[in-house]
């Protein structure tokens, strides 16, 4: 038996579909339901995902194993194992950890569901990030993954973040999302991207502007096909970027608001930094406007003038 964990997005979905392909073992999809996925509504739309996708995976050509239905399990009824607990405690102040709230909770599940396989891709190439953020925060603290994807303790290494990634494999680490992309199609799968969450949100379509699917952009235009709309909006908060972060996240909340910002008071995290920050409907009136006309005259933001919306 093989267990994965598997989102119903592009990067677990194509673990899923290669591990398939490799062995004739019954494969056991994990999906854990996080109070904050519910919140803002990507928990139901990875599980609708999980659910069109499954069906048409298992007949694919090429398919050998027997992929069982998916066991969804809300973090509070997780299995309890001690050593997890008290080593997440003692380095959950970390960055890393701290910015990804699934490292709470999958540590959880090993003892159950042992070399519970974790879809963590590589980042382009073009990006000079090495093998990617979860490959260097370990690192960091003396912490291995090897070639299996398994993760080893280095002498003198930090016995606490290595009991919270301990029993994990991380089997894609050296796959990159092109190298994804370029397997769905090789295998004749690719009718089946569409259908995979490349998102954090609720929205319908792939936002663009989320760090799931960042990576994705990142890789050029080989995702545009599949994510015209995110494409776009990618494309807009990279030249927002130019003018400020804040900007830049002013226009995340424009998407994640469907065209509109959100105001009052909130804190947010902006350049690894907390920040409490208010918006005045007047602001966001102004940063509305810009938006929509950076949207109506892409990719000619050149033709758009800002100070005519109000804003230096």
């Amino acid at each position: 038996m093989k267990y994965i964990l598997w989102s119903g997005g592009f990067d677990s979905t194509y673990l899923l579909c290669k591990c398939a392909r490799e062995t004739n073992e019954e494969i056991q999809p994990i999906y854990i339901i996080f109070p904050e996925a519910v919140d803002r509504g990507s928990a139901a739309k990875e599980m609708e995902a999980q659910d069109e996708l499954l069906p048409l995976i298992k007949i694919q050509n090429g398919i050998k194993a027997t992929i069982l239905p998916p066991i969804r399990i809300k973090e509070e009824d997780l299995p309890i194992r001690p050593d997890f607990e008290e080593s997440y405690e003692k380095v959950q102040n970390n960055e890393f950890l701290s910015r990804r709230y699934m490292y709470r909770a999958l540590g959880r599940l090993t003892v159950k569901y042992p070399n519970l396989m974790v879809g963590i891709e590589a980042p382009p190439a073009a990006t000079n990030r090495g093998k990617g953020m979860t490959v260097n925060a370990l690192s960091e603290r003396g912490i291995d993954i090897l070639q299996d994807g398994t993760v080893s303790l280095r002498s003198g290494g930090d016995i606490n973040m290595y009991n919270v990634f301990k029993g994990l494999q991380f089997c894609m680490i050296n796959t990159t999302a092109n190298e994804e992309l370029d397997a769905f199609k090789n295998w004749g799968y690719e009718d089946l991207v569409p259908l995979c969450r490349t998102c954090c949100t609720g929205l319908n379509q792939a936002c663009g502007v989320c760090a799931a699917c960042k990576t994705k952009m990142e890789c050029g235009e080989v995702f545009k096909p599949y994510m015209p709309r995110g494409y776009v909006n990618y494309q807009i908060k990279k030249y927002v970027s130019q003018f400020s972060e804040l900007e830049a996240y002013y226009f995340t909340l424009f998407v994640w608001g469907g065209g509109t910002i959100r105001t009052g008071r909130f804190c947010v995290n902006i350049g690894r930094c907390i920040h409490d920050m208010f918006i005045s409907s007047n602001t966001a009136k102004k940063y509305e406007a810009w938006f929509n006309a950076l949207l109506d005259n892409y990719p000619n933001f050149d033709k758009v003038n800002r100070t005519e919306y109000g804003i230096e």
